[in-house]
């Protein structure tokens, strides 16, 4: 997903697939600004909702979120040599523009 929006694509999906409920983000990009419209599924329950965010914010709110997922993932022991995928995890500032990144340091 950050992968598409850093490459400007106007429209893409995200799914997160489980055992135990279904979840499909239609994404848009338009100017600043990302429009998600979401379907969520499972036994039970059946819902669909919109949210318009900008674009920076959005990014930023979700490499927190990853940057805690990598964090939680190590404390149990995990790394790159021992969970497939897990330096996917690693250098997350790479999403941030020069500028962000500078008011890291």
């Amino acid at each position: 997903m950050l992968n598409s929006i850093k490459n400007k694509e106007k429209e893409f999906d995200v799914q997160f697939p489980s055992q135990s409920f279904f979840e499909l983000w239609k994404c848009y990009l338009k100017d600043d600004i990302i429009f998600l419209e979401w379907t969520y599924l499972n036994e039970k329950h059946n819902a669909n909702s919109k949210i318009s965010l900008n674009i920076n914010l959005f990014i930023k709110e979700w490499l927190k979120l990853l940057d805690q997922i990598k964090r939680d993932l190590e404390k149990a022991g995990y790394n790159k040599n021992n969970l497939e995928d897990f330096y996917l995890l690693e250098n997350l500032d790479r999403y941030l523009t020069q500028k962000e990144q500078s008011f890291l340091c």
